[in-house]
């Protein structure tokens, strides 16, 4: 199998996470966790970081957790 070709796209892992917004939150907060690493062992990100956090997030093995006061406000404003 080819790494360099996606079986997805955008599109696709958005809808999978909730919509673009919540992609985006994701995609940085993954991406700041791995530079974190990277300062912390003197290692270099891949030039294609994004795709690789993309093709974690549409294999599952990644997803967005709610803060505690995401929680509380959607208590608030009548979700779960």
């Amino acid at each position: 199998m080819d790494d360099t070709k996606n079986d997805f796209n955008i599109d696709d892992v958005a809808q999978k996470v909730g919509g673009r917004f919540k992609l985006t939150v994701l995609v940085q907060k993954r991406y700041k966790e791995l530079n974190e690493w990277s300062l912390e062992t003197g290692k270099k990100l891949p030039r294609d970081i994004i795709d690789a956090i993309l093709r974690e997030i549409w294999r599952g093995a990644i997803e967005l957790q709610p803060e505690p006061d995401e929680i509380n406000a959607e208590k608030l404003l009548g979700g779960e």
